[in-house]
């Protein structure tokens, strides 16, 4: 069998899939079981939309993940979204200030796998401690950057 050239190579192997991409890219059909384009770019990396709190996960080694472009556990950019319960476990906290003003940021431990920044009302932030089941507020974002949640009163799920 001859050897190929580099160039016999790429029209064999590589251009099929930049053309596939090239279609995708224009506004092809999206695969069988995919959500709608006006969510996944809405919600790009995860969100709120319309009350309900998304996530991404991996197509192919199914982690959980938040806000990400590549899965953290096998690098794969296959990333699909998924609606969130919205409840969640405070992992630790930490105090930052905006503009002088102390600002409480909480890391949640969702129920789903994956973790995310927020903050917590309707308690004091020295009565927020790490393992305090929290809830997602529905339609609420502290300008825009930070997820708000709520202290919930009945007891979290057997996950945790």
């Amino acid at each position: 069998m001859p050897a190929l050239s580099a160039t016999e190579v790429f029209d064999v192997l590589c251009a099929p899939l930049i053309a596939d991409c090239a279609t995708k890219r224009v506004g092809a059909e999206p695969p069988d079981g995919a959500r709608s384009a006006s969510l996944a770019e809405e919600v790009r990396f995860g969100g709120l939309k319309d009350g309900v709190l998304y996530f991404q996960r991996c197509r192919w080694c199914k982690t959980p993940a938040f806000r990400r472009v590549l899965c953290p556990a096998c690098a794969s950019p296959d990333l699909e979204l998924e609606p969130s319960e919205g409840t969640g476990i405070v992992s630790r906290s930490t105090v930052v200030r905006r503009n002088d003003v102390p600002l409480t940021l909480f890391l949640i431990a969702m129920g789903e796998g994956f973790q995310l920044q927020g903050v917590v009302v309707g308690a004091a932030r020295f009565a927020v401690h790490p393992g305090t089941c929290v809830a997602l507020v529905a339609d609420t974002a502290d300008d825009a950057r930070n997820l708000v949640f709520k202290l919930r009163r009945d007891p979290c799920s057997d996950r945790w």
